[in-house]
């Protein structure tokens, strides 16, 4: 979280500066109007005319890239946001107008420009994003739909006790602890009818946006499945509590309805925390997907992100280290507002400055929302839309295939074995989903692609090799874990894992072994070296690929007590390899024998240590490990810190359509998952591209350097103009550094100036290949932008090409100048102003 903490300084900074010149407005009611920013939806032309202004953005930053030498190529990546309940129909009445909110966001220009890591190399993409926010307005009867759809989903799990009612923050200093609370504890499972109902407000949104009918349908579903989201909840708690009847439930809400936007309450002291508490009804609730997980946001398995400020508090996340905690904060919740605001005005007085300090204090309460808010929104585009790349090469073939080897060390365990027998959780969690496997990679592939999968099953005992290299890959390492009572303290436990950069090199050495002579390992510097030389042919061919997937099946009494891998995971994933570990069998707590093998996670849910089933969640572990082998998709809770240069994690985003992770058990992939694999192939290779010709024109103007920088350091700017008033430099005309392409371009004209220093052709040929660059690259980045990965990949295709070519044409020039120049220098006779070549 250390990542997500300088996030929220920085937008605290924004919050105050922006709340310093915004008009005051009382919390939960709307501030006043401000001008109506461009990105706000208006009719149905929105769209032509967005779309008019990403392709003159995206044709200014190509070209500013290869002309004018940035870093990196900067691309639009729009965010719609959908708020449902904030319009003083939600919990507490809460009229929230998003004008602060998007100012906030339009204002942290360094979190709106998204670079991603390539996590192989630790540097960044030389592709990067430029976040663009587009509010949605929602639809009408949302949040009665939404509030029917989570009461009828609602499972109740049990109770908690909590001091002074589910707030999510610690009492104020001095304040005696009062007698604990029993709240009832609700688990909303949003895996199926509540994230379709979600889906289908979103879509609806989409629909209602002013774009005109009859073909608002079909364009509202095509931009629900193309564009990204996140969609914000505020429900009222006590209108769908599942305590009460729906009748009765809607009665008390009538009744008890109190609207944080009347001053009314607030001046007349009515505002009180027992009634604010009132409004929680008794019950918190959380979402979980699919069975797993315990959060206030999720992922949906759709092109959409959810979180809830209604839902919760919670606490989770790992044990042995405070990095990506989730606490009660975490989530921006109302109820502490008001709180803060009625203790602050507990004991003031009825009259005029009540009235003054009631405006300060929501105005001051309103912003640090906003503030939060758009901190949550920040990490979710980091981690889910903007996520950075497992590794650098990513290969794109015709065919792949993809051999799933099983290697057991007891043979009544086979994860291939359909007819597995005496297996308390069923069949589906244990044993390999091949149907479910070959969904997901027929989703990961593209049209022109075929995905298909062969299986092997060896015993372990057959292959001592690959028993010994299992066994030398287990390294011990020591955690310091915070215990609770009797042994309350900071503890070191000593754990065992598997380094899996060892294991999956044993394991790729065994490939012609395990699979009987028919596959081989080819060598990492011949393939290093056939990417040097072609990077289109490299890169995307025609042939097929081979990503072997291991899985080890081992029995608990083999293996040490809640053995992970080094990732604390049961998957880790390469280019070349897939490693799935699969630990079964061991004893339940009543001493009898069970096929489940429980290890711990290292994490905590509500205090209580979260287990694993090892045994389970094979078909999981493998749909994670081929998104990250082939789609370089990183878990969704990891992000690359450049500030700390280490990965910095956040678990808000681990519960929901995912694979990864102790809470995530999810078969297969989200939408956003997906486009993500997607958009990660095509950065990989517009990279490849972009720094291959970065490369030569940094060789060309090394030439300009070295061998012809005194005949043509007019190049490099303008001679310094003498200043007429004190004789020295003028500072405006001190030179900039160009570059020999912006020199070219901006002398065309000049004929003699070709005939004097380069031949004609080589300077035709240069312009002509780098337009022919610039002008493919517009295309595939305008189809990135839309999410077109099928238009993207015809373009693709025909970039490589082009940055091949490039690269053959200029190397040759490169290698005939410095031949010619091999012979002679240039020396300037400054007497007379000539040229002398010498020998």
């Amino acid at each position: 979280m250390s990542r997500s903490y300088f996030l929220y300084l920085e937008l605290l900074l924004v919050v105050a500066l922006l709340a310093n010149y915004a008009p005051v407005s009382l919390a939960g009611s709307k501030p006043n109007k401000s001008p109506e920013r461009k990105l706000t939806r208006s009719d149905g032309r929105r769209w032509e005319r967005l779309s008019e202004i990403m392709r003159t953005e995206i044709k200014s930053a190509t070209k500013k890239f290869l002309q004018e030498r940035d870093a990196v190529l900067q691309l639009p990546l729009e965010v719609d946001l959908l708020l449902l309940g904030f319009d003083g129909s939600g919990a507490y009445g809460y009229d929230y107008g998003p004008q602060l909110l998007e100012e906030i966001l339009s204002a942290a220009h360094s979190e709106r420009e998204v670079c991603p890591t390539v996590r192989e190399s630790g540097e960044q993409a030389a592709v990067c994003f430029q976040i663009n926010y587009v509010t949605l307005s929602p639809p009408s009867g949302a949040l009665n739909t939404l509030e029917s759809s989570l009461r009828k989903h609602m499972r109740h799990v049990g109770e908690r006790s909590v001091d002074a009612g589910p707030v999510g923050e610690h009492p104020p200093s001095g304040t005696p602890p009062s007698s604990p609370k029993p709240i009832q504890v609700y688990d909303v499972d949003a895996k199926g009818e509540v994230e379709g109902t979600l889906h289908d407000l979103l879509v609806q949104a989409y629909q209602e946006d002013n774009i005109p009918l009859p073909l608002g349908a079909t364009l509202s579903r095509d931009l629900a499945r193309h564009r990204l989201a996140i969609v914000v909840l505020n429900p009222h708690k006590l209108r769908m509590s599942p305590l009460l009847s729906a009748e009765e439930a809607e009665r008390l809400a009538a009744d008890r309805m109190l609207r944080a936007g009347e001053m009314d309450l607030w001046q007349g002291g009515k505002m009180t925390a027992e009634e604010l508490i009132k409004q929680e009804g008794g019950y918190v609730y959380r979402y979980s997907y699919g069975g797993s997980g315990a959060a206030a946001s999720w992922v949906s398995s759709y092109n959409f992100v959810v979180v809830d400020v209604s839902a919760g508090p919670m606490t989770y996340g790992p044990m042995t280290s405070p990095s990506g905690q989730i606490m009660p904060p975490a989530i921006p919740r109302i109820l502490p507002m008001l709180l803060r605001m009625a203790r602050e005005l507990k004991d003031q007085p009825v009259g005029t400055l009540r009235t003054r300090m009631i405006e300060e204090v929501a105005e001051g309460e309103h912003a640090l929302f906003s503030g939060q808010l758009a901190a949550v929104l920040g990490s979710a585009v980091h981690h889910l839309f903007a996520p950075d790349l497992l590794m650098q090469r990513m290969e794109y073939a015709k065919q792949i295939l993809v051999p799933v080897i099983a290697l057991h060390d007891d043979d009544r365990y086979n994860p291939l074995d359909t007819e597995w027998i005496g297996y308390e959780g069923g069949a589906s969690s244990h044993v390999l989903d091949l149907d479910a496997l070959q969904n997901t990679l027929d989703e990961m592939v593209d049209e022109q692609q075929e995905a298909f999968m062969e299986t092997r099953s060896h015993s372990l005992h057959q292959f001592p090799s690959v028993a010994s290299a299992l066994h030398k890959a287990r390294v011990s390492v020591s955690d310091a874990v915070m215990l609770q009572e009797p042994d309350l303290g900071l503890h070191r436990v000593s754990v065992q894992h598997v380094d899996s950069g060892v294991l999956m090199r044993e394991l790729l050495r065994a490939v012609p072994q395990l699979s009987d002579g028919e596959l081989e390992v080819l060598d990492p510097e011949e393939v290093a070296d056939a990417a040097e030389r072609s990077l289109g042919q490299h890169a995307r061919h025609e042939g097929m690929r081979v990503l072997p997937v291991f899985i080890l099946t081992l029995s608990g009494g083999s293996a040490p007590e809640n053995m992970l891998l080094d990732n604390r995971q049961l998957v880790a994933a390469s280019h070349d390899a897939v490693v799935v570990l699969q630990i079964v069998g061991g004893q339940l707590s009543n001493g009898s024998a069970s096929t489940r093998h429980q290890v711990f996670s290292g994490h905590m849910v509500e205090g209580r240590r979260l287990m694993m089933d090892a045994s389970a969640g094979v078909t999981a572990n493998v749909v994670a490990g081929l998104a990250m082998a082939l789609g370089g998709v990183v878990p969704p809770y990891e992000r690359y810190c450049q500030r700390e240069r280490t990965v910095v994690q956040d678990w808000r985003w681990a519960v929901g359509a995912s694979p990864w992770g102790p809470y995530g058990t999810h078969g297969g992939l989200s939408h956003v998952f997906l486009a993500a694999a997607r958009r990660n192939i095509f950065i990989s290779h517009v990279e490849s591209a972009l720094r291959a010709v970065q490369k030569r024109l940094a060789k060309i103007d090394d030439l300009v350097e070295v061998q012809l920088s005194s005949p043509l350091s007019y190049l490099s700017g303008p001679t310094p103009r003498a200043s007429l008033m004190t004789g020295g430099t003028d500072p405006e005309a001190l030179p900039h550094p160009r570059h020999l392409l912006d020199a070219l371009a901006a002398k065309a004209g000049n004929s003699s100036f070709y005939n004097d220093s380069f031949p004609p052709t080589v300077i035709s040929r240069l312009e002509s290949s780098v337009q022919d660059i610039q002008a493919k690259l517009e295309q595939i980045s305008w189809h990135l932008f839309a999410q077109d990965f099928g238009a993207a990949e015809g373009e693709l295709a025909g970039l490589l090409a082009a940055v091949d070519l490039f690269e053959r044409h200029t190397d040759h020039d490169l290698a005939a100048a410095d031949d010619a120049m091999a012979c002679c220098r240039l020396h300037h006779a400054s007497d007379n102003g000539t040229w002398v070549l010498v020998l």
